[in-house]
């Protein structure tokens, strides 16, 4: 199965090559299609001077499918944004309607997901690493949480769960349990700003970062830590956002440094291979319901495109017989066995 795989994989990337043409890249010919909808106020003007800006707020939307399907960080989302035009190949309105002094349209754009994973993901986080169920709250906006994940990535290729704030212990480590995730954790920010000390007019503000950790296998505390940092801009603002950035990169590492080894799992890695998919949100469907099986520690889309895509996945303590057949339990009769090889599961989607 591992030949018919290779194979399969190099008639592929020849086909993609032979598609890109003179002066592109098998990248550029990556193209997806994706359906999502915009909307653009018409302020009682003419409707049609309202389709370009519904038509980019589709794109956006798109480029939002697309990037979820690689990273559930909301930087990724925006580092995807920021650079529209270079993401989107073309759009095409499918339908308009007038809805309460908006202009409402539904348009299939298609993207390139090659561009948008390296945005999303520049740096492939190891499905190896811990899966961490993480509680943010305090002044942190975005940037002090996209540090400090920044940073357990880089350490240990953690992945991470979402979680309200403001929930306690007991509260969060069931959560964890729940979603499969090794640990809870709960990390604060305070922001405080400081008198300028510095010529320039500059502004100054200090940030104190804690966390607290709670095994999901029980409950139990592994640990507290706390980190200050400060930072320097030409307003509070940006004072802030330094200060964010260094407070939450100093907690990550710290607590990688003190808590890894615990924090690290023992676990199968399998890839997962999808054949036929339909489109985008069938796999985005199949990533959650595979993110759901109690043995996973953690998924991480490596590639998709052209109704195929490649999994990276890691299932504590199951054989890959065991690992397809808990897949095919997750995701119903939309997909059928393709093979099965010692670190290696296909699948394909029943049409």
């Amino acid at each position: 199965m591992r030949k018919v795989l290779i194979l399969a994989a190099l008639a592929s990337a020849a086909a993609l090559t032979a598609c890109a043409g003179p002066g592109r890249s098998a990248m550029s010919a990556a193209l997806e299609p994706i359906e999502a909808e915009g909307y653009a106020e018409t302020a009682g003007k003419d409707p049609a001077a309202a389709r370009a800006p519904a038509l980019a707020a589709a794109e956006r939307a798109a480029l939002r499918k697309a990037a979820a399907l690689f990273s559930d960080d909301p930087a990724a989302a925006e580092a995807v944004l920021a650079r529209q035009s270079f993401h989107v190949r073309k759009s095409k309105v499918l339908s308009e309607k007038l809805v309460e002094g908006s202009l409402s349209l539904k348009a299939r754009v298609w993207v390139y997901m090659d561009r948008v994973r390296q945005a999303a993901s520049p740096s492939a986080p190891s499905a190896s690493g811990p899966r961490l169920l993480l509680s943010v709250k305090g002044d942190s906006g975005a940037r002090g949480e996209a540090a400090f994940r920044s940073a357990l990535f880089s350490a240990l290729g953690a992945s991470f769960v979402a979680a309200p704030a403001g929930e306690d212990a007991a509260a969060l480590t069931g959560r964890a349990a729940a979603s499969g995730a090794r640990a809870a954790v709960s990390v604060v920010f305070s922001v405080r700003p400081l008198e300028a000390a510095v010529g320039g007019g500059l502004s100054q503000s200090s940030v104190d970062a804690s966390a607290a950790v709670f095994d999901a296998r029980g409950g139990a505390g592994l640990g507290e830590l706390a980190v200050s940092a400060a930072g320097m801009g030409p307003d509070g603002e940006a004072a802030a956002g330094k200060a964010l950035d260094e407070a939450g990169a100093s907690l990550g590492r710290e607590l990688a440094a003190r808590l890894g080894p615990s924090l690290r799992t023992e676990s199968k890695g399998f890839i997962l291979r999808l054949y036929d998919a339909p489109g985008i949100e069938a796999v985005s469907s199949l990533v959650s319901a595979v993110e759901g099986i109690s043995s996973v520690s953690g998924v991480r889309v490596v590639s998709y495109g052209g109704g195929e895509a490649e999994l990276s996945v890691y299932s504590a303590g199951a054989g890959p017989e065991e690992f397809a057949s808990a897949v095919l339990r997750a995701a119903g009769p939309a997909l059928v066995i393709d093979g099965i090889d010692a670190g290696e599961v296909a699948f394909r989607y029943v049409r």
